[in-house]
Protein backbone atom coordinates (compact mmCIF):
# COMPACT_ATOMS: atom_id res chain seq x y z
CA UNK A 1 0.00 0.00 0.00
CA UNK A 2 2.99 2.75 -1.11
CA UNK A 3 2.39 6.06 -1.94
CA UNK A 4 2.96 8.06 -5.15
CA UNK A 5 6.26 8.79 -3.41
CA UNK A 6 6.92 5.26 -3.35
CA UNK A 7 6.90 3.95 0.76
CA UNK A 8 4.17 3.51 2.80
CA UNK A 9 1.54 6.30 3.12
CA UNK A 10 3.16 8.66 0.79
CA UNK A 11 6.50 8.69 2.78
CA UNK A 12 9.61 9.17 -0.07
CA UNK A 13 12.29 7.11 0.81
CA UNK A 14 15.36 8.07 0.42
CA UNK A 15 19.42 6.45 0.69
CA UNK A 16 19.11 2.87 2.88
CA UNK A 17 15.85 3.09 2.69
CA UNK A 18 14.96 5.56 5.52
CA UNK A 19 12.48 8.23 5.22
CA UNK A 20 12.95 10.72 3.53
CA UNK A 21 12.58 14.45 5.39
CA UNK A 22 9.09 15.82 4.04
CA UNK A 23 8.90 19.42 2.90
CA UNK A 24 7.05 21.44 6.18
CA UNK A 25 5.86 23.73 3.33
CA UNK A 26 4.87 21.57 0.49
CA UNK A 27 2.48 19.04 2.37
CA UNK A 28 3.02 15.58 0.87
CA UNK A 29 6.29 16.60 -1.19
CA UNK A 30 9.78 15.52 0.48
CA UNK A 31 12.47 17.97 1.23
CA UNK A 32 14.16 18.88 -2.51
CA UNK A 33 16.75 21.07 -0.97
CA UNK A 34 14.89 24.35 -3.45
CA UNK A 35 16.57 26.36 -0.91
CA UNK A 36 20.14 27.29 -2.16
CA UNK A 37 22.42 25.94 0.83
CA UNK A 38 19.92 24.17 2.65
CA UNK A 39 21.02 20.59 3.63
CA UNK A 40 17.40 20.32 4.83
CA UNK A 41 14.16 21.70 6.28
CA UNK A 42 15.85 21.80 9.49
CA UNK A 43 17.76 25.24 8.11
CA UNK A 44 16.10 25.86 4.92
CA UNK A 45 15.67 29.72 4.42
CA UNK A 46 12.04 29.21 3.10
CA UNK A 47 11.10 27.42 6.01
CA UNK A 48 12.44 29.33 8.09
CA UNK A 49 10.24 32.24 6.42
CA UNK A 50 7.27 30.96 6.32
CA UNK A 51 7.18 30.05 10.18
CA UNK A 52 7.91 33.41 10.86
CA UNK A 53 5.16 34.71 9.08
CA UNK A 54 1.33 34.29 11.11
CA UNK A 55 -0.32 34.74 7.93
CA UNK A 56 1.65 31.84 5.73
CA UNK A 57 1.83 29.76 9.05
CA UNK A 58 -2.30 30.11 9.12
CA UNK A 59 -2.26 29.50 5.36
CA UNK A 60 -0.29 26.60 5.74
CA UNK A 61 -1.75 25.15 8.04
CA UNK A 62 -4.84 25.17 6.14
CA UNK A 63 -3.11 23.29 2.70
CA UNK A 64 -1.96 20.52 5.30
CA UNK A 65 -5.76 19.94 6.50
CA UNK A 66 -6.39 20.09 3.15
CA UNK A 67 -3.82 17.48 1.91
CA UNK A 68 -4.82 15.31 5.15
CA UNK A 69 -8.00 15.34 3.85
CA UNK A 70 -7.35 14.46 0.29
CA UNK A 71 -4.96 11.25 1.96
CA UNK A 72 -7.88 10.36 3.60
CA UNK A 73 -9.84 10.19 1.30
CA UNK A 74 -7.67 8.33 -1.31
CA UNK A 75 -7.22 5.61 1.28
CA UNK A 76 -10.67 5.43 1.94
CA UNK A 77 -11.92 4.80 -1.70
CA UNK A 78 -8.98 1.75 -1.85
CA UNK A 79 -10.54 0.25 0.77
CA UNK A 80 -13.69 0.35 -0.44
CA UNK A 81 -12.32 -0.43 -3.89
CA UNK A 82 -10.53 -3.86 -2.23
CA UNK A 83 -13.80 -4.51 0.10
CA UNK A 84 -15.87 -4.06 -2.55
CA UNK A 85 -13.87 -6.89 -4.53
CA UNK A 86 -13.68 -9.36 -1.86
CA UNK A 87 -17.96 -9.55 -1.36
CA UNK A 88 -17.81 -10.36 -5.36
CA UNK A 89 -18.72 -14.49 -5.73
Amino acid sequence: MGGAAGGPRGRARGAGGRAAPRCPVRPGDACTLCFPGATGPEDCGLVWQVMQDADLRARLAELRAEHQAEQRAEQRAALDARLAGRSRP
